[in-house]
């Protein structure tokens, strides 16, 4: 990639982060503090019942990567044209779907819950009004993702980062008015995310139509552009379809075998781990677009040097993170929350290893919906994902522990990710021993030398604090010196003098 280019991702991964930071930081105090709020059980409803409402979402989440797709693609041609007529489409359609979303979601959601859900007697009517309010959370979501992928299609990251703290200030307020007002604190807590929602959503379309003139909604029709994105998105669907499927429908699973104290452990487990996760998510969000453009200009070289960079160095960030949690989750979680729901510590550690694999997988995959060469991608990784839902009841049905669940998600995503792998190499010639080489080797001699480091740390009866920084930073040397190439190395130093020019 040219200087220009490292200095640019340099500078959108140092927004992503900023904005990572304060989201993870807010998320995580207002996670201890609403759990303590709300209680257990009403916690562990809100989640399950938000659940059933974002079942239903895959179907806007293929849009959503259909819409990126194109307008990254098309704007890497330089076909501004088709990227005002795609953006137009997918608005109209992400309309479409939102209505589709309101009316599965209000005829299966009543029914889930009141024929299938473990709940106390007295929560009924509350539960009731938290569907009602998280359906229409979910409408404005789906609203605001075209906008959303026209911020990013045009590497708008500063001001993505910006949005993004108006969403986190408003939820420190709803903590606040937890804490003040004498209401239903579930239906107050739901009727308050609401109004956070509404207000990003604005936000997002007020800062695209201002600054982008292709999104600006005009009612255009074009018959062979609709077909395009419906083939894209209907296959996208069945990957995002048994993503979503996968996580709520083994939630719902799991309220059913065990209850609602342990869907509240899955809650918590959910957030820390999505919330370390989110250091890899922004990284990655920095990259996607110069992905699917360099797809778009047919640089399959530069494409391949890409792929090892993002894969090899999201590793890194992920497993530098989460290496002192995994080792001293019990620790964190019990200085975060008041109170820690059973299994929570075990579903933690195993989702953290699974997003490890994952970190690995997201390059590849990115891979294949740039060339749009998804069909039979989907069809197989869809059924892979899927086998965890009679697995996990299986499981749960012949009483094994729900951690168990964990362990069989771990091992079905690891299998998808050596799919992916496959069908990437077949897709752009992408050698193994290449791979292994420039991949999978240097991720093994780094995570091999931090664990004997880590061990030995361990054993000197340290504060766990200060064990855990002794351990990241460790990881941080040894990744430096021995796991990346000087190309990397300029990226990650572009990174910190872009930090250092901004304090």
């Amino acid at each position: 990639m040219s200087d220009s280019t490292h200095k640019r991702l340099a500078k959108n991964t140092m927004f992503l982060y900023f904005r990572m930071f304060i989201i993870m930081g807010v998320t995580f105090y207002t996670t201890r503090v609403v759990l303590e709020k709300l209680g257990v059980d009403d916690y562990g409803i809100f989640n399950t019942i938000g659940g059933i409402v974002v079942l239903f979402t895959f179907i806007n989440t293929a849009m959503v990567s259909a819409t990126q797709r194109f307008l990254n693609y098309y704007l890497g041609k330089d076909e501004i044209d088709n990227v005002k007529l795609f953006f137009s489409l997918s608005l109209l359609t992400h309309i479409i779907i939102g209505i589709i979303v309101v009316i599965l979601t209000e005829a299966v959601g009543l029914w889930f819950l009141y024929n299938k859900m473990s709940l106390p007697p007295d929560r009924f009517n509350a539960a009731f009004w938290v569907l009602q309010i998280s359906t229409l959370i979910t409408l404005s979501r789906i609203i605001r993702s075209p906008y959303n992928a026209v911020i990013i299609a045009y590497e708008r990251m500063d001001y993505y980062a910006y949005i993004s703290i108006i969403d986190v200030v408003l939820k420190l307020l709803i903590v606040y008015l937890l804490s003040i007002v004498n209401f239903d604190k579930l239906i107050l807590y739901s009727l308050l995310s609401l109004a956070v929602s509404l207000s990003v959503t604005y936000a997002f379309k007020y800062y695209s139509n201002r600054h982008f003139p292709i999104s600006h909604f005009k009612f255009r029709w074009d018959r062979k552009s609709f077909n395009e994105i419906f083939q894209f998105s209907s296959f996208s669907l069945l990957g995002n379809m048994a993503n979503m499927v996968t996580h709520q429908v083994v939630n719902m699973i799991i309220n059913t075998f065990c209850g609602v104290a342990v869907n509240a452990a899955v809650a918590v487990s959910s957030q820390l781990s999505h919330g370390v996760y989110s250091f890899i998510t922004n990284f990655q969000l920095a990259f996607n677009p110069i992905l699917v453009k360099t797809y778009a200009r047919e640089e399959f070289m530069e494409l391949k040097q890409l792929i090892y960079k993002v894969s090899k160095l999201s590793y890194y960030l992920m497993f530098c993170i989460s290496l002192p949690l995994l080792i001293y989750t019990r620790e964190f979680l019990s200085l975060w929350l008041t109170e820690v729901p059973d299994f929570t510590v075990e579903f933690c550690q195993l989702t953290v290893v699974t997003f490890l694999i994952d970190t690995l997988a997201e390059p590849l995959w990115k891979t294949v919906q740039a060339s749009g060469q998804i069909k039979v991608y989907q069809i197989v990784t869809s059924l892979i994902l899927l086998s965890n839902l009679p697995l996990c009841y299986i499981v749960l049905h012949l009483g094994y522990s729900p951690v168990i669940v964990f362990v069989v998600k771990l091992a079905i995503n690891f299998i998808a990710y050596i799919y992916r792998f496959f069908f990437t190499k077949r897709l752009i010639d992408f050698s193994l021993s290449a791979y292994l080489k420039n991949i999978i080797t240097p991720i093994i001699l780094v995570t091999i030398t931090v664990c004997i480091i880590s061990y030995g740390v361990t054993t000197l009866n340290l504060h766990y604090i200060i064990s855990a920084i002794i351990i990241f930073l460790a990881s941080l040397a040894i990744i430096y010196f021995i796991g990346t190439t000087k190309s990397e190395k300029k990226f990650l130093m572009n990174i910190i003098n872009n930090k250092l020019r901004k304090n």
